[in-house]
């Protein structure tokens, strides 16, 4: 919004922005210090990978019994049935 957009409007009207604003930042405050640790994990990878595809990304949100489970599912779609 142009600061003279801004000037504009009602001191309500800029209240009722001021706060949604202020909501928007504190949920998104919230939501990476939620998930700091699984940044520093893409942050890493990021590091040591020159790119990184799809499963790379994933990889790092997947909890350790996510990732056994779709480890046991990789290998059973491996075996091939007579």
């Amino acid at each position: 919004m142009a600061r003279s957009q801004w000037h504009g409007l009602n001191e309500t009207r800029r209240q009722v922005i001021n706060h949604r604003l202020r909501a928007a930042e504190a949920k998104a405050q919230k939501l990476v210090a939620d998930h700091k640790d699984m940044s520093g994990r893409v942050t890493e990878a990021l590091l040591n990978e020159c790119e990184l595809d799809k499963e790379k990304i994933e990889k790092p949100f997947m909890s350790a019994d996510t990732r056994a489970m779709q480890s046991a599912i990789d290998r059973a779609d491996q075996i091939k049935l007579p």
